[in-house]
Formats: structure tokens, sequence, C-alpha cells
């Protein structure tokens, strides 16, 4: 059946809607509202090419296919791709998701993370004066565009691609600053700014806090729409790294242990132990909450994995090692981080666990990541462990060397 021209014509983008991650079965699996869909790591490919608007024909003609049948196969996953909202026409109205970065939850959980809210307040009164140009990148509800126009700014440009921006805009619109608060709609890399911003502000940190592109959009930031001199808020972040001993529940709900094995196998009479090598060749992340992660072990004093100026970035990928010693001997380990954002020179933000629950940050919205690293299960007390973190083009990864 040939496909008609107009339909081959069709410019298609990936939607600004759909958040990709990787599942622990090793698919992508690519968010659009409460929708998810798994799908394989080729659609890599596709997103890659479809960044920006491209005909399906080029599309085609672009995404490698050595044989007829894989030439039907990567069709079959545009079309589902398109068929689910994720690729969309270049004119495409959007409907509005009913999760991602919009929705209310999201927002309320950061308006609820006090300890965030008032350290970047705290930062925003160091470092802005009445003469600055304030950009702030993902302004969300509007909270640090709205402390930085109190803190007496000449204007603030505030940045937001998701429909919160509406909300933020009638925030700015009701409040007595609205004269020097203008929203811009759309993405930092996508736009202009009237006129080059002397401070920049942003938090677009994620559990771990690259992962929400920081290190691409501050470096574009710095290029295109600051003057020369800017101050960053955060210019700095700290990311570090510990050993962890696995809970016997995160064991039972999340992973292929022994004794998951055993049970399911004759659970359901079927030979599950397979799965053992699947999980030791899958290395895996998963996010705690603040107030879980009290209840944990750690297994090492933390170590200082990456320290990453944002003010001079130079490049988006890291790598690092770092060695952690053992306090103990552990059979079922993983690799914990946590970070620390340099809001200015007096106030840091920090997301560091603590066994005194008076002392910790529990109002802290983002969750620790811990790293269940393949077939290193056991550490012996006084060992030396290697870890290995990559962040870049793949899905964020920590490994034992």
């Amino acid at each position: 059946m040939t496909v008609p021209t107009s339909v081959r014509a069709e410019r298609l983008v990936w939607s600004k809607d759909a958040t990709v991650r990787l599942a622990a079965s090793g698919e992508l699996e690519i968010m659009v509202g409460v929708d998810s869909h798994y799908v394989s790591r080729r659609a890599l490919d596709v997103f890659a090419l479809a960044a920006e608007p491209i005909t399906r024909e080029k599309l085609f003609d672009q995404l490698p296919a050595e044989t007829p049948v894989a030439y039907i196969e990567t069709a079959q996953l545009v079309n589902m791709l398109y068929d689910s909202g994720i690729l969309v026409g270049e004119d495409a109205v959007s409907a509005p998701p009913a999760g991602g970065f919009d929705a209310p939850p999201i927002h309320a959980a950061m308006l609820n993370d006090t300890e965030r809210v008032h350290a970047y307040e705290r930062a925003i009164a160091e470092v802005v004066t009445p003469d600055d140009i304030v950009l702030d990148i993902g302004t969300g509800t509007g909270v640090l565009a709205a402390l930085a126009a109190r803190a007496g700014a000449r204007h603030v440009y505030a940045v937001e691609e998701g429909r919160i921006g509406e909300a933020a805009r009638r925030t700015f619109e009701a409040s007595p600053w609205r004269d020097r608060l203008t929203l811009l709609q759309g993405r930092s890399t996508k736009l202009t700014t009237p006129e080059p911003a002397t401070v920049v502000v942003s938090e677009i940190l994620g559990h771990d806090p690259f992962d929400e592109g920081i290190l691409t959009i501050y470096r574009d930031a710095a290029h295109r729409l600051t003057s020369k001199g800017a101050r960053w808020i955060p210019s700095r972040i700290d990311l570090f790294a510990a050993l962890v001993e696995l809970p016997a529940h995160v064991l039972r709900d999340d992973t292929f242990c022994e004794e998951n094995l055993e049970r399911w196998s004759t659970a359901y009479d079927i030979p599950f132990q397979t799965l053992r090598q699947y999980e030791e060749d899958s290395p895996y992340a998963i996010n705690v909450k603040a107030l879980d992660f009290l209840s944990w072990q750690l297994l090492s004093d933390p170590v200082r994995l990456v320290s990453q100026d944002l003010t001079t970035i130079e490049h988006t990928e890291i790598e690092a090692r770092a060695k952690l010693i053992a306090s103990r001997n552990c059979s079922h380990v993983g690799v914990m981080t946590y970070f620390d954002a340099i809001l200015s020179p007096s106030v840091t933000l920090s997301t560091a666990p603590s066994t005194d629950r008076a002392r910790t940050h529990t109002s802290n919205h983002w969750k620790y990541r811990v790293y269940v690293c393949g077939s290193r299960k056991r550490v012996a007390q006084g060992e030396h462990v290697e870890i290995c973190y990559q962040h870049g083009s793949d899905p964020t990864t920590i490994s034992f060397c």
C-alpha cells in the first residue's frame, strides 16, 4: 500500500509533553500525561532526529533499517509513537496533560519544601541588586521570579514552557511587582530575551541534580542570554555518594533477590532463577523519599563524586570515579547519592541525609537516588570499593568499577 504524499510530507516533532526514562526492563518508558508507553531503545534514534520538525519521509530515510523487516519495524515504531501522542505534527496543539511537570502535585511538593524556598529566598536577597536583570529559567509557579522582584531587581524575565506558566502569569499580575515581572512562554534554549540578564536563577534540579538538563540549559544561557560577568543561582553543584545497605522490604519489592526467585518459582512452577543473570546485566536505580530513607543504613562515609562549576560549562557529559570504604560487612549493597547546591556565597541548599530526624531536611521533595549495581552484591568491612558515575546522552548510571 502506498503512503499518501501528504502523510509522507507531514512534519513531525517530539512532543514537549513526553518524558523518557530507562525502565527496569531495559526498555524506554515514555510518559505523556498519566500514560506510559514501553518501547525499544531504538526510539532514541527517533528522538534525536525529531528533536526538530522533520518530515515522516525523511525520518524513515534517516533511521537505519538494513533489511525490509527492519524497515517495517521502524515504520511501526514511528506510527506507534505518533498514535500515542509522543510524535506530533509540527503545528499540533498538545492536550493539557494530567501529569508531568504541569501537574499541581509536583508544584505543591516544591512549595511545601520550605527549606528549598527559604534557601533560594536568602540567596536571592544576597545576590540581587536594584540594577539587576534577572532571568528565572523554569519558573513553574513563579515563586523564584517573585522573590527576585521582591528583592528589588530592575526587571525579572520568567521562562516557562509548560502550561503552569499561565498560573505564574496570573500570580505576577496579582502581585505588587507586576510592572517588573514578565513571563516568557517557551523553552529557554529556543527563545531570546528583551535584554541580557545579569543574574540567572533556576531550580531545574532532579533527584540526580543534572537529570533535568541544567548543564545544557545553563551553557546556552551563558552564550546567548546573559551579560558578561553574570551571577548564577546556583553557581555550583556538588554530588556526593555513599554505600548503603538495601533494606529487606526493598529487596522484597524491587529486586530479583534469591528469596524472591525461589518464592516465584515455587508459586508459579516456572524456573525464574534465570532472572538473576538479567538483573546482574541490568544495573538500575530506585528513588527513595527522604523520610523513608531515615530507616536505611549507610555503609560508608560519603565522598564528593562531582563538583560542577555552573558558571563556566564546557561539557554536558560527566564521568567520575571515587573510592568508598565499607564500614562493615553487607550482603546487599547499593550506592546512594545526594547533592549540595551552592546558591550564593553564604547559602548552600543540601539534601544530605542524617540519622538525626530533627536535623534531616524533612520537607525535602527530592528523593535519594539509589543505584543497584548489577553483579556486585557483597562488601566486606574495610574494603575499598571503586564506583564509576556517568551522566550524558544515556541514562545516568553508577556502577562498580
